[in-house]
C-alpha cells in the first residue's frame, strides 16, 4: 500500500492484507483527534479567507491539502483560534449541526453560503463532536452525551473478525479498500460462492435520514434498503420498503422520483432496489 495524499478528498488505497489494514487503522488514529466545543463557537470561512494561513500551518505535515480543499469544499472551519480544511465528506455533518437541509445552498457562492450556514450555527444548541483527520475535518457530529460515541476502529475490526470465524469457518479476507470515509473488507466465503462485501466506516460516519439521497444510495447496501420502514399515514406506513417491492413493485419508481417527505431513507431505499431489479 502506497500512503500518498491520504488528505485528498478522492484518496482510495488497497491492502494486500489484515495486518497492512490493520496497520493503516493504527496510523489513521496517531493521524487524527476529537474535538468538543459548544455548536455556537463554530465558524465556516471560505478558503480564500484563509487560505495563507492554513498553507504555513501545514506546511510541514501536509502538503498539498490547500490546493486539494480548493479544488473540493473550497471550505475551513474555525474552533476558536484553529483553522481546519473541511473534507467533502463532513460537509452533510456541518449543515446538519445547523439545522440545514436543502439543495439550494450548493448554488450560492461560497461566502454568503458560508454567512448562512454560520447563522444557524450560531443560533444552534448543544455541543458539537469535531473529528479532525489528516489535517482535514471529516465529521462534525452532537458531541451531547447522549449523541455520538467515539470507537476504536481496530478492535470492531477484530472483534467482527473473531465473530465470522467462530460462526463462518472458512472465511477469509480476500482484499480491502479503503478511502476518506470508509474500509472495506471483501470476505471470501469458503463456499466459494461471489464474495460478500462488508462495510466497516474507518471513523464513525452513519446513514443519516437528513443525507442527501444521492449520497445514501452510495452507501446504502441492498440489505439495508429492504428494512428501512415507511413512515407517515399513507397506504404503506409501517411497512418495509421490502414489503412494498414484494405488494406493490410499481410504487417503488413512485417512491424513487417523486417522494418529497423529509425521510431521505426511502427514496434512497427504492432507487437501492431498482437498481438491484
Amino acid at each position: 500500500m502506497k500512503e500518498t495524499k491520504i488528505y485528498a478528498d478522492e484518496f482510495c488505497t488497497t491492502f494486500a492484507s489484515t495486518t497492512e489494514m490493520l496497520e493503516f487503522l493504527a496510523e489513521r488514529a496517531k493521524q487524527s483527534k476529537w474535538i468538543r466545543k459548544p455548536t455556537r463557537m463554530l465558524k465556516l470561512v471560505p478558503l480564500e479567507k484563509e487560505a495563507e494561513t492554513i498553507e504555513e500551518a501545514c506546511e510541514k505535515e501536509l502538503e498539498g491539502i490547500v490546493e486539494d480543499t480548493e479544488k473540493n469544499t473550497q471550505l475551513v472551519l474555525k474552533v476558536n483560534k484553529d483553522f481546519y480544511p473541511v473534507r467533502d465528506c463532513a460537509i452533510h455533518t456541518i449543515l446538519k449541526r445547523a439545522g440545514i437541509n436543502g439543495t439550494g445552498l450548493k448554488k450560492l457562492e461560497k461566502a454568503t453560503y458560508a454567512k448562512v450556514v454560520n447563522y444557524c450555527l450560531q443560533v444552534a444548541k448543544g455541543d458539537a463532536l469535531i473529528k479532525v483527520a489528516d489535517g482535514k475535518v471529516s465529521a462534525v457530529h452532537g458531541g451531547d452525551d447522549h449523541d455520538y460515541c467515539v470507537l476504536d476502529m481496530q478492535t470492531i475490526f477484530n472483534m467482527t473478525s473473531d465473530y465470522l470465524k467462530a460462526h463462518f469457518k472458512g472465511n477469509t479476507i480476500g482484499g480491502v479498500t479503503g478511502t476518506g470515509q470508509m474500509t472495506n473488507p471483501v470476505m471470501s466465503p469458503a463456499t466459494g460462492s461471489v464474495p460478500v462485501m462488508q462495510q466497516m466506516p474507518s471513523k464513525p460516519q452513519f446513514l443519516d435520514p437528513n443525507m442527501p439521497v444521492e449520497e445514501l444510495v452510495k452507501w446504502m447496501s441492498y440489505e439495508q434498503a429492504i428494512q428501512v420502514a415507511v413512515t407517515g399515514q399513507g397506504k404503506f406506513s409501517g411497512k418495509t420498503m421490502g414489503q412494498v417491492a414484494i405488494e406493490s413493485p410499481s410504487s417503488l419508481q413512485w417512491f424513487a422520483e417523486q417522494y418529497h417527505g423529509q425521510n431521505h431513507f426511502i427514496p434512497a431505499a427504492a432507487r437501492v432496489i431498482l437498481a438491484k431489479a
